[in-house]
Formats: C-alpha cells, structure tokens, sequence
C-alpha cells in the first residue's frame, strides 16, 4: 500500500512582527487498498448438482455490494455469456463472512456447454469510483453428446463384460454341484463327510 506524505510548516505573525515560533505537520495519505476474497467450496456426494459455498471479504473501509457470477459458453458459439449476477448483502463491517449455496441443476445448459462460475465483491469507494476483485473461478464442462454417447456405449460393455463373467462362473458353480451329485449317487455308503 502506497503511503504519501505531506509536510508543512506554520508561522504565526501578527501586523508588526513574525513571530519566532512554528508548527510543523505532516499529512499522510494512504491508498485505497482493493477488497479480498477467498471462497471454499463444497459438495455433497448425494446432490452432485448442489455446491455450497463459505467465504470471507476484508477491505480496508468496507463494501458496497457482493455478487455470484455464472457465464456460459458453449462448443458451437465461442462468446461469453452472462447468465446469472446474483447479488448478496453485505454489511457495514470491514470483514466478513458469507455462505451461499447454488443448484446448477436449474441452470439452462446445453450439451456442450462450458460453466465458469465466481464471487465478485467491491468496496465503497465513492471518490474513485468502486474497485472489485474476483474470487478464483470455478469450472464445469457439460458433455457433448458425442461423449454422452461414448459414456452410455462403455458402460453398457462394462456391464455385458461383467454379465458375461457372472454367466461363465454360474456354469462353472453348476458343473461343480453336478459333479457332487455324481459322486454322491454313484457311492454305495455315504459317510458324514
């Protein structure tokens, strides 16, 4: 942070003389300094969809407004889209935390697209006009439908793989169990074992 000094001197005087007494001051400007953010976010392995998100703003005189940004692009249309500015309150203090939660399940994505998605906070100044900082982006790729595909065609081989596996070791259990019958059969006494 920038720190600018401006020292002055004072001498009083009256009509007839200057008088031999001062005072010396200093005026000290400090700039401005840009908000902070840092965000964490979370997940829930039963609503992969849902993201939850805890985060903490600091600036040196506060805050004017606190947003979430989603922008879409997709394969076939390479320009960026603001699809959703959500805002979130903020208070007075000059640090504070904030938790927000998002289902992108409600979000309107098509095969293809590419979601980025971060916190943007500014801070009061009126003089220069608000100065914003972004917090790190997060990103999901919706598949294509050439990968969706290619996702269903190998799970259904992984699936036929494993048929074909258990198919194989119920025959093999079979003539196990027939060859226990034969023996069983063809034995003229039968002891406990």
């Amino acid at each position: 942070r920038g720190q600018t000094l401006f020292p002055y001197t004072t001498l009083f005087r009256s009509n007839d003389r200057i008088a031999s007494d001062s005072l010396s001051y200093s005026i000290s400007v400090v700039d401005d300094a840009f908000p902070m953010i840092a965000v964490l976010r979370m997940t829930d392995s039963l609503m992969p969809d849902r993201l939850f998100f805890k985060g903490q703003i600091k600036d040196d005189y506060g805050f004017s407004k606190l947003e979430f940004v989603v922008k879409k692009t997709n394969v076939s249309d390479t320009s960026i889209k603001d699809i959703q500015r959500m805002p979130l309150g903020v208070g007075k203090d000059a640090s504070q935390e904030f938790n927000y939660s998002v289902d992108l399940s409600l979000i309107a994505v098509n095969p293809g697209d590419h979601l980025k998605y971060y916190f943007e906070v500014w801070d009061n100044d009126g003089i220069n006009g608000a100065k914003s900082t972004q917090s790190q982006t997060f990103e999901v790729q919706v598949p294509t439908e050439e990968e969706i595909d290619q996702i269903l065609r190998t799970s259904s081989s992984d699936i036929q793989k494993q048929a074909d596996v258990s198919i194989s070791e119920l025959k093999k259990l079979q003539e196990e169990i027939n060859e226990m019958m034969r023996k069983l059969v063809d034995k003229k006494e039968l002891s406990w074992q």
